[in-house]
């Protein structure tokens, strides 16, 4: 199916848009017909580079980012707090499931979180079981923020056998008492359980609380692969400054998935590329000296 999206993904590397009247008629009709092949689930997978990361040992990072949209969209948007600038926007939220390896880092699988969708932390759970039930994914830890941080996603991970290292919130309780109770100040380290049951290991670091589910990890282990999450942040400027993410103007839900999914292509483009950064491939693009085709790898392209 993947293969039918070349010439579109191609369009994104060139122009950092899809706009639907410079496309032949032919063309966009090839769009649908191999964009309706997607399953009409909340969790969208990308089978081809799930079955790239089955060959590259690597970790899953999950994170949200805004999408801003000020068109109809059916009535599906809602309203988004920006952390950067205290204010709100409307839009909906891009929720990534993102791969890393050996420094290269691509998308397996996203999800739109709107007005008509369920929470994230639902999505989440949604998401690691596709990936864990059907597609028999295996990751060597799972990175997230507070956001995933709840303790029915630390719960499933832990059933699952997958190693998580989460934000820990200030407002959450181990062993029934406020954390700030077990690690007073600034540094230290404790072992409790959620009211789940589920053992963790809560390290503090100033401010900052962190929670791992292997008991044996040690305090510097721990941050040091948590280091690893902000990954996802530079995927995501790559999408919004690269790729344009925001640049689907259609008003159906189900067009900004296709538009997505064919961002989610370009950017493992981008990032698997072997001799240039991401932002060095797309401006060889748009000059001319690297052929778009050459980013297309033939493994992302095979299925």
């Amino acid at each position: 199916m993947l293969a039918m999206l070349s010439l579109f993904v191609q369009k994104i590397l060139l122009t950092g848009c899809l706009k639907v009247r410079e496309l032949q008629s032919t063309h966009y009709r090839a769009l649908l017909t191999a964009a309706e092949q997607l399953p009409k689930e909340p969790i969208v997978l990308v089978d081809s580079l799930i079955e790239l990361a089955k060959s590259m040992p690597g970790r899953m990072i999950v994170d949200d980012t805004n999408n801003p949209k000020y068109a109809h969209l059916q009535g599906l948007v809602r309203q988004l707090f920006i952390p950067s600038t205290g204010g709100y926007c409307q839009g909906y939220k891009v929720l990534l499931f993102l791969w890393e390896s050996g420094g290269q880092r691509f998308p397996i699988a996203f999800a739109l979180y709107h007005a008509g969708s369920d929470p994230l932390p639902e999505l989440a759970l949604q998401g690691f079981s596709l990936l864990r039930n059907q597609k028999k994914l295996k990751p060597l830890e799972v990175l997230g923020d507070g956001g995933y941080g709840s303790q029915e996603i630390v719960k499933r991970l832990t059933d699952y056998g997958w190693p998580c290292i989460v934000r820990f919130k200030k407002n959450q309780k181990l062993s029934g008492q406020a954390i700030g109770q077990w690690i007073p100040r600034g540094y230290g380290e404790t072992i409790g359980t959620l009211q789940n049951n589920t053992k963790v290991k809560v390290i503090r670091h100033k401010r900052h609380f962190l929670q791992c589910n292997r008991l044996t990890w040690d305090k510097a282990k721990i941050r040091a692969h948590y280091a690893k999450r902000w990954q996802i942040e530079e995927a995501f400027r790559i999408l919004k400054s690269c790729l344009n993410l925001s640049g689907c103007q259609q008003h159906s839900m189900r067009r900004q998935v296709h538009y997505l999914l064919l961002c989610c292509i370009a950017l493992a483009c981008l990032e698997l590329y072997p001799y240039l950064s991401p932002y060095a491939a797309r401006q060889a693009v748009i000059s001319g000296s690297l052929p778009p085709e050459n980013l297309l790898k033939q493994e992302l392209f095979a299925a």
